[in-house]
């Protein structure tokens, strides 16, 4: 388990100004200033506890919330019964007095105050997908801020088509998750356009999120290209979808074309409704894709009009980020720090370790996401250099990649690392 820290409003003197400080001997670590609301609610204790000490009453929390309290080593968590309210702040009280004798009275309560995320989400629609000319689907997804309850997406997302509802069938139809894929199947297709409905309303999450989207189903008389996709996974292609099957075994040759650039020579492959064009040195910078009106569908018509678009290549600049927190407090088994990494062949990692006794004092002047001055708190502790061309990986995307804080340095608990 990584503990990750930041400020959060902590109880306040009659001045106003923070009593962080008159908490070190007791508390070192505590919850974020904004939590999931799936999250545990868990403070770092500097000093043992006595197990028998620790009782349901240690933490108490306005608004009130049903859960346990537990102690792992010097970690007391409140882990909730249920999943916490959205957009809801909390106000957590430890109650130090009931876990130490020696708290003196202003200091018998460790008070601070947390919220959870807003429950916002978007909907995105894929363009139309074939069976065959009959019959068309469309996938899409929901992307939320927080977890929801899945049970609630059929009130959430409707479908509509021929001016009737369409059944929308979900990957995931029970728990809590943020990401949730989706499929409108059997949309047949009719001589002209017609549209698909997507509605959308977040009540039933309650969330304020609300909105609409239209996918459109071709028309078998308007035969066309309907969509360009750039895929560059593995090795460089150009996916042509088109809104009807084409004619098989014809030949695209002089019939597809690239311009504004001297590479000119590719292969392809036809399947159903999508050429898929393999170029044969990759592209670089933007190139202009021509398709011509000799192209036919399955049923041996050709296209009704010539299709142009540019298409960009352009290279991501090298750079390097934590996917979450750079910080880490070894407490746990996982001792992992995982990154993000584009167009680079290796990173320099550099690990320092921040004092336990000057953790608190970096947290007052600093967040997991910068670094302050960490002359002052502690020192570097390792230096490694990760060499990233050897995972098998096209280092022109972004990639994930991840260090294991265990096989650089000897951790320290109650430490912090950076």
């Amino acid at each position: 388990m990584i503990l990750l820290f930041a400020n959060s409003c902590v109880k306040k003197t009659k001045s106003g100004i923070e009593k962080i400080d008159a908490y070190s001997e007791y508390v070192t670590g505590f919850p974020e200033k904004q939590i999931s609301n799936t999250s545990a609610l868990q403070f770092v204790l500097k000093k043992p506890v006595d197990v028998t000490k620790v009782s349901a009453d240690i933490i108490s929390i306005k608004p009130e919330v049903k859960g346990e309290v537990v102690l792992n080593n010097n970690i007391i968590s409140f882990i909730p019964e249920k999943h916490l309210k959205n957009n809801e702040e909390y106000t957590v009280s430890l109650h130090l007095s009931k876990l130490y004798n020696d708290v003196e009275g202003d200091l018998k309560d460790f008070v601070i105050t947390t919220k959870t995320k807003e429950l916002l989400f978007t909907v995105s629609l894929e363009v139309p997908k074939m069976y065959n000319k009959n019959w068309n689907y469309v996938d899409g997804y929901i992307n939320a801020s927080d977890a929801f309850d899945v049970q609630h997406l059929p009130k959430v997302i409707t479908a509509e088509y021929l001016g009737k509802k369409v059944p929308v069938s979900f990957e995931v139809v029970s728990g809590f998750t943020s990401k949730v894929f989706f499929k409108i199947d059997s949309l047949k297709r009719f001589d002209d356009n017609r549209d698909l409905l997507v509605k959308w309303d977040g009540a039933a999450i309650k969330s304020k999120s609300k909105g609409e989207s239209t996918a459109t189903i071709v028309g078998k008389s308007d035969f066309k290209v309907v969509d360009v996709k750039v895929r560059s996974r593995k090795e460089q292609r150009i996916e042509v979808s088109f809104s009807d099957p084409l004619k098989k075994n014809q030949n695209l040759k002089g019939l597809i074309q690239f311009t504004n650039t001297k590479k000119t020579k590719f292969s392809y492959k036809i399947a159903n409704n999508i050429v898929t064009i393999y170029p044969a040195a990759s592209f670089k910078k933007s190139v202009v894709l021509e398709i011509f009106k000799g192209i036919k569908n399955e049923s041996n018509f050709g296209l009704k009009e010539d299709f142009k678009q540019e298409l960009v290549f352009e290279q991501l600049k090298p750079s390097v980020s934590f996917i979450k927190s750079g910080s880490i407090l070894p407490n746990s088994e996982n001792l992992k720090i995982n990154f993000n990494a584009v167009n680079l062949r290796a990173v320099d990692v550099t690990v320092y370790k921040i004092y336990k006794e000057n953790v608190l004092q970096f947290l007052q002047q600093n967040n997991l996401t910068n670094t302050g001055d960490l002359r002052y708190v502690g020192r570097p502790m390792a230096k490694y250099t990760i060499n990233l061309a050897d995972k098998g990986l096209e280092l022109e995307n972004m990639n994930a990649f991840s260090v294991d804080l265990a096989d650089l340095v000897e951790v320290e608990e109650g430490a912090m690392y950076r």
